[in-house]
């Protein structure tokens, strides 16, 4: 079985992000053992780092931006994202939106590592636990993360898009 870095991002936040959101082992080489204990090569294991150290700047980055993005803003996808996301995954995440679930910042924080998987194409599965780990990373009332949890992985999720 190949595992790609996917894997390992469902992986980590199954067994230590969606726990202890906040509370993570300080030393990657503990969560790095228990990676490889559980089969991940390790190149993919330092993708799903690099991928989660991309999160952290980018969060980083925007409590540092100057002026936050405008919420009454229209957001355009482009042909990339298009093509790499396709209608269902793109009209869950303006779902998310338009539903106050997500807000503009957000939406980009998602945007942007849903583009830095490796896989060309994302599905809809992968568009939903990117969203969810995006959501988590940024702390929120476990209440609240468990409510969207729930909402996430409806299996009616189709017919509230339409």
């Amino acid at each position: 079985m190949k595992e790609d870095m996917f894997d390992v991002l469902l992986y980590l936040f199954e067994n230590f992000i969606s726990e202890n959101p906040n509370n993570l082992p300080e030393s990657p080489e503990v969560i790095t053992s228990a990676l490889e204990n559980a089969g991940f090569p390790s190149p993919e294991i330092h993708k799903a780092f690099s991928w989660l150290e991309g999160l952290t700047m980018l969060q980083e980055l925007n409590l540092e931006a100057p002026q936050p993005i405008n919420q009454q803003s229209f957001r355009i996808f482009n042909a990339e994202e298009f093509a790499r996301l396709g209608a269902l995954g793109i009209g869950f995440i303006l779902f998310l939106e338009q539903y106050s679930i997500i807000d503009a910042e957000t939406r980009e924080l998602i945007m942007d590592r849903l583009l830095a998987l490796e896989n060309f194409e994302v599905d809809l599965e992968q568009v939903k636990w990117v969203a969810l780990i995006v959501i988590y990373h940024q702390h929120m009332d476990k209440e609240d993360l468990e409510l969207f949890e729930e909402l996430l992985f409806l299996d009616n999720s189709s017919e509230i898009l339409h």
